[in-house]
This record gives C-alpha cells, sequence and structure tokens, in this order.
C-alpha cells in the first residue's frame, strides 16, 4: 500500500489514506511505456521544460560577475605590458609589483569559481540525470512487462500519491532536493505544468488511477 502526499506530515493530513500496490505498480509501468518508451522526442521535450524553468542561482551570477572581472583584469594586465613596452623609464620593480597585484586577484578569483562550480555540482546535475534516462531508454527494445526500483530511478526522482485515485510523477529537473526539502516544496511542484497525463484501470480490482508527469 502507498500512502499519499499528506501521509508525511502525518496520518491526520492523509486524506487519500492507501493506495494498493498492484494500483501503483500498473500505473507506474503504463506511464513509462506511455510516455518515455513511446515517445521518441521526451528527452528533448524535458531538456526544454528544464531550460525554461532555469533560474539563475546567487552562486551561477557570483561566478559570471567573477568571470568578467578577470576579463577586465586580463586587459589591465594587457595595457600593463603595452605601458612597459612604450615607456622605456617605467622602473621594472614597478610593473613587476603592478602585474603582482593584477595576476593575484585572478588567481584568487579563479579558486573561487572552481569552489562555487564545485558546490553546483553537488546540487544541480542536469546532464547526469538526462544521460541516464537516455541509456536507460537505449535498451528497451520493447514495452516494459514488470518494474524494479533501479528501473524506476532511472526515470522517475519522486512519486507523489494524491489520493487513491491520483499520483503525480516527478521527473528530476536541474536541482537535487533531500526529503526535507522536497516535502515542504511539493505542493509548489503540484502546480507545475503537466508533461504528460493519462489514466490506468486494474480490471482485478475495479479501479482507475489517473497520473500526471512532471518536471520539477
Amino acid at each position: 500500500m502507498h500512502q499519499c502526499g499528506g501521509y508525511i506530515e502525518g496520518k491526520a493530513n492523509c486524506k487519500a489514506k492507501a493506495t494498493p500496490h498492484d494500483l501503483i505498480e500498473g500505473v507506474t509501468i503504463q506511464m513509462l511505456n506511455e510516455v518515455f518508451i513511446d515517445n521518441l522526442d521526451i528527452v528533448t521535450i524535458i531538456k526544454s521544460i528544464i531550460k525554461k524553468n532555469i533560474i539563475v542561482t546567487d552562486e551561477e551570477k557570483t561566478i559570471n560577475e567573477l568571470i568578467q572581472k578577470n576579463e577586465e583584469l586580463q586587459y589591465m594586465i594587457s595595457n600593463l605590458l603595452d605601458m612597459k613596452l612604450k615607456n622605456k623609464d617605467l622602473p621594472e620593480s614597478t610593473y613587476k609589483q603592478k602585474y603582482y597585484e593584477l595576476t593575484e586577484v585572478i588567481t584568487s578569483n579563479e579558486r573561487m569559481i572552481k569552489k562555487l562550480e564545485s558546490d553546483m555540482l553537488r546540487t544541480y546535475d542536469t546532464k547526469s540525470r538526462i544521460e541516464l534516462i537516455n541509456a536507460e531508454l537505449k535498451k528497451r527494445t520493447g514495452h516494459l512487462r514488470e518494474l524494479n526500483a533501479d528501473l524506476l530511478h532511472s526515470f522517475i526522482y519522486k512519486m507523489i500519491s494524491i489520493s487513491p485515485e491520483e499520483v503525480v510523477f516527478c521527473v528530476a529537473g536541474k536541482k537535487n532536493y533531500d526529503d526535507k526539502e522536497f516535502t515542504e516544496k511539493r505542493h509548489d511542484f503540484l502546480k507545475n505544468e503537466a508533461l504528460a497525463e493519462g489514466s490506468y484501470h486494474n480490471e482485478i480490482l475495479n479501479k482507475t488511477i489517473n497520473y500526471r508527469v512532471i518536471v520539477i
């Protein structure tokens, strides 16, 4: 049985109570076949949505500012060299001191850029996610018949069970969210435009469940 998203905050908040495992497994397999296996353009569509929803972070702004600053400093070094060549009376010590000051700032900026980029890599890994989906799709020669955790995680980042009649599958976008962050933001995620929608009917249980796929 799979609990709804509200269950994370306590049983009293769970409006869905529980959804039968066979229903969840059935809708998941159907969703993967319809949205991923049968859609040759799905990776391009996901990339487009991620690009459209990208919000420039403070770290990215700082990196761009540092890169621009280093370009300006390199231009200053070039001018300094020209000045030295044209002005033979310029003391060598003055030239070296100024050159040293400029290169020190550039080196410091480069260290900061590397640190910020390293920090971002731990949080953002869009490329690896897309590569994972691509790799799994290349293995497929037909529709999925059964499900396992590794296969599911290749395509789907998180799943939110809204009610016994509705489930939302979340495809990872640009950012990694820990469990606490995801729980806090899941209501906002549910407002995202659907990448795909569909429904699944289990004849044995005589139950139908609708699904949505979103990129978060």
